[in-house]
């Protein structure tokens, strides 16, 4: 406050009648006017902020001599402008958000709202914030300011569309936080994810271990830790729930499958592409998905060494199936890894079956003669029997477990292989299909509690000890890639089950045999 002896004699009521007369002329001038209007709502202020503490405060009340501005000690003005400041940073600030459009009931056009969390029950409503910038929210909406340029959405739809001078604006949810890079976007909060699409400019996306930048008209749904790209919207108030499901790592073998049940509700599947072999890799192969045994995807061609994104479309689709095929070359010992697999859908995470007999399960096998007649049988006792993990055989260096030395050839011309599963925990009533993958070098028959209910690469004709598999299987068949074969529900019994298998090699002198097998139920 700067000194004006003037100012100073009116407030000490000290002024001569020419001082009175010369004050009078000087506030003719509106900048005049103005700064001894400020200088007395200061002072006042003081004064009586003074005043006040000398009623509560009598120890202080030594130090004030009259109540002339000149005499009050530094200390009382130190205490008083103490007291000022606080009173100042009680009193309400400028409203943060101007409702411009509402059809709530509880947001009226033209109102100021300073509160910090706004909660919409019906409705929507748009604000104008102080920086010209405005936002939208649709109800059931929870929006909370926590600070001039940052906001936490804790449930709705929000949209923002910032003004050109405004930088650094964020809006944090459970699952990430979106930074604006100069732009307009709009995001949908859903329980196990978000939607975020951006109508302009760009945004940045930072999750828990990762970040990325986004552009005009690109969406993204994402979680705390993983996002995929979706169909873009140009309003997410019209977004119905959409939600993020991560599948996880899965990988596939030559010639076997991954199936999901879907409920025509999901939209795309999404997965990072890799393959692994252990010998040959001058191979080109390609991912397909099919439905109902149409395709609905085809990948481009790619070589052993690439990594790639996809994403497959399934609008409307009950049932995907994605599996991977040789184009050039050998896929020997070759594994499709498909990581960080995600499923975009409006409706529930998809059923992918349950499995009765597991990838690398243990089973019990014997080969130095035939068994007992019985052996098909859940009844037969096969604990004499050896144990192994599939897959089962001799003569290939991959194997699990080898049953013995590469001169088994000479003698071995069929394996025989039970395993017992149980069906307790799934109600046969509910079951709609049943798949077997199986991997088969050279042929085999299978049991399905003693009845016969599979033949591969084998005769129609009856089972002796003259049989033997029609071909021999080769790395484009039964050697490594899986066959896939849909067998009739009602061979399974609520309970209990065995399946039985004798593996047949295509002549006395082939040089190895190979067994795996997995059972999924629907």
């Amino acid at each position: 406050m700067k000194k004006n002896t003037l100012f100073d004699n009116y407030i000490n009521d000290s002024l001569t009648d020419s001082e009175y007369e010369e004050l009078m002329e000087k506030l003719q001038d509106d900048e005049i006017a103005e700064k001894f209007t400020n200088y007395l709502i200061e002072t006042q202020l003081i004064l009586n902020a003074a005043s006040n503490i000398t009623s509560v405060a009598p120890s202080v009340a030594p130090e004030i001599k009259e109540t002339t501005f000149k005499t009050v000690s530094w200390k009382i003005l130190f205490l008083a402008a103490s007291i000022i400041l606080g009173l100042f940073l009680l009193i309400p600030q400028k409203q943060q958000f101007e409702v411009i459009a509402s059809t709530s009931s509880t947001f009226k056009s033209g109102q100021f709202i300073n509160n910090k969390v706004i909660a919409l029950d019906d409705g929507t409503v748009k604000f104008k914030l102080p920086d010209n910038s405005i936002i939208e929210l649709k109800s059931p909406a929870r929006l909370i300011a926590l600070s001039k340029h940052q906001l936490e959405l804790t449930k709705g739809s929000l949209n923002v569309h910032l003004a050109p001078n405004v930088k650094s604006f964020e809006v944090t949810t459970a699952f990430g936080t979106v930074e604006d890079l100069g732009t307009a976007f709009g995001i949908h909060l859903t329980k196990s994810s978000a939607l975020l699409s951006v109508y302009d400019g760009k945004v940045r996306l930072k999750l828990k271990n990762n970040s990325k930048e986004f552009t005009v008209g690109e969406a993204v749904t994402f979680n705390e830790k993983e996002f995929q790209k979706a169909i873009f919207t140009e309003d997410v108030f019209e977004a119905q729930d959409i939600s993020l499901f991560g599948l996880g790592y899965r990988q596939l073998r030559p010639g076997q499958n991954m199936e999901l049940n879907l409920d025509k509700s999901a939209q795309s599947i999404q997965t990072q592409i890799s393959m692994s072999f252990e010998r040959d890799r001058d191979f080109k192969y390609q991912l397909v998905a099919t439905s109902q045994g149409k395709v609905i995807y085809e990948s481009s061609a790619h070589t052993a060494k690439d990594e790639f994104d996809i994403s497959i479309p399934v609008n409307n689709l009950d049932n995907v199936q994605i599996t991977f095929k040789a184009l050039e070359g050998s896929i020997q010992n070759a594994v499709l890894k498909m990581q960080n697999m995600q499923l975009l859908t409006k409706g529930s995470r998809p059923y992918e079956g349950d499995f009765l007999i597991p990838p690398s399960s243990e089973w019990s096998y014997f080969f130095e003669k035939q068994p007992e007649a019985n052996w098909l049988q859940l009844t037969y006792d096969d604990n004499q029997w050896p144990k192994g993990q599939a897959s089962i055989g001799y003569g290939d260096y991959d194997l699990k477990t080898k049953i013995g030395p590469n001169s088994l050839r000479k003698t071995i011309s069929r394996i025989y292989l039970r395993k017992v599963f149980d069906l307790d925990n799934i109600e046969l009533a509910d079951m709609q299909k049943l798949n077997l993958n199986l991997l088969a070098d050279d042929g085999a028959v299978i049991y399905l509690n003693g009845r016969d209910i599979l033949r591969h690469n084998l005769t129609d004709g009856p089972i002796n000890e003259e049989t033997h598999a029609l071909n021999r299987a080769g790395i484009h068949s039964g050697e490594i890639i899986y066959s896939n074969y849909s067998l009739p529900v009602d061979s399974l019994s609520q309970g209990k089950n065995v399946i039985s298998v004798i593996l047949y090699q295509v002549g006395k002198k082939s040089s190895d045999m190979r067994f795996d097998l997995q059972l999924k139920v629907y």
